[in-house]
Order: C-alpha cells, then structure tokens, then sequence
C-alpha cells in the first residue's frame, strides 16, 4: 500500500468506527406492563409488540373470583388473606393442596357444664364445619374433667350426631379422676359436606357424673384442624 493510500485509510477510521457505534440497539425486554381485564393476568409488551404473561396470580377479592379459571391459577383474595390456587379436576379454588390447611373451627369457653350422668354430648360444638373426603382432620379436646364419685368415663369425637372416635388423652383414654386433660382423634369424613360436630361422653363403669369445668385462666376448648391429603 503507498503512502497515499495508507493516508486516506487512516483518516477515514473515524467515520468507520461512528458507523459501527451506529448499528441498532437491542430493543428493551419490556415497554408496557398492563393487566387484561379478560383474565386479570399481568402481562409486558416489548419494543416488538411481542406480549408474554408475568405471572399467574390474580388479586381480587373472595367475590371477583376470575370467572374462567384455568388449571394451576392463584389468587389473592384482599378481604379473607387467602392465597387460594384453582384444581381443575376438583372445579373449586384450594390452599395448595399437598399442605394441611391448619385450624378450620374453635370453641372456647370460659364456664362449667351441666353435670352429665349418662352418655351423650357437651355444650362443646362446632357447627356446620365444610370437611371433605379427600382430607384427614384431627379433632383436639382441652379441659378440666370432674367426676363426682367412683365411675369410668371416655370423652368421644361425635360427627353428625354418631360418635365416630374417642380422643386419646396421655395417660389413658379413660376418665376415673378430676384432671385436667388433652386428647387427640383422627377423622377421615366419609363424606363431603357441612358437619356439627361435638365433644361426647359415655360412663363405661360405675354411677357417677361428669362436668367439664371453664374459667378465664383455665378454659376448656375444641377444635378441628385440617392436616393433608388422604
């Protein structure tokens, strides 16, 4: 190359490298980020006008549900704090379902009980608890039990007016002296609907009677707890 020609090569360097600095940028991941009012997905466009979903959660409340929901959607409903995912195959919105859902009912009371001298139910009940037939639950009792004389009792789980369990309390599931008490039963509901349920008694020895006994330091309380899948 003459002298000449390396000359103009080198001047025109500059205009090349503008030219090249010049080439088109890559255009933005995201320039719009919106919701669709058809599914209340979250949704981003890019400079191309290419549209991808963000997410699949919706906010909404337990009344603006999405009215087609597809299999896997969540949600967040602002005025219950449920985080609800919808099953396709069940048709219905659930906590995530390999989970235990946790305490479903309570009753707590702070007073004493008639005294009971035959078998049959407490003052303790839950009414009308949704449980369902794909789900375990444990039913828990906690309280002071009196008995006025010498007599055998056991504290029973009844659903639906039929005593389906006996809670299992630390030392024995019978009750031959005043104490106060904790016991567990595991309940798989043969069906799924809305059920009352209620703690129970039977005397099983002796004439005795029974009272649970409440008060502001030491009530006496029932509750239902869901705790997975079957």
């Amino acid at each position: 190359m003459s002298v000449d020609s390396k000359r103009k090569w080198i001047l025109s360097l500059p205009l090349r490298l503008q030219q090249q600095a010049a080439a088109p940028a890559t255009p933005a991941e995201a320039s719009e980020i919106y919701t669709k009012a058809s599914d209340k997905q979250v949704y981003s466009k890019d400079a191309d006008g290419v549209e991808a979903r963000l997410s699949n959660n919706v906010i909404c409340t337990s009344l603006t549900r999405p009215a087609s929901p597809v299999d896997g959607m969540q949600i967040y409903e602002t005025d219950t704090f449920n985080t609800l995912i919808y099953y396709s195959a069940k048709g219905d919105w659930f906590p995530p379902w390999n989970t235990a859902w946790g305490s479903l009912r309570e009753h707590v009371l702070t007073t004493n009980s008639s005294a009971y001298s035959a078998t049959g139910t407490s003052d303790m009940v839950l009414t009308s608890v949704p449980v369902r037939n794909d789900r375990k639950y444990k039913a828990t009792f906690t309280g002071m039990i009196k008995i006025n004389t010498t007599g055998t009792w056991v504290i029973e789980f009844n659903a639906g007016g039929t005593n389906v369990g006996r809670f299992g309390f630390e030392a024995s599931p019978n009750i031959t002296l005043g104490d106060y008490k904790t016991g567990t039963c595991l309940w798989l509901p043969a069906a799924t609907a809305a059920v009352t349920l209620r703690v129970g008694h039977s005397e099983i020895a002796g004439t005795s009677t029974l009272t649970y006994e409440g008060s502001g330091g030491y009530p006496r309380m029932f509750w239902l707890e869901d705790i997975g899948p079957r």
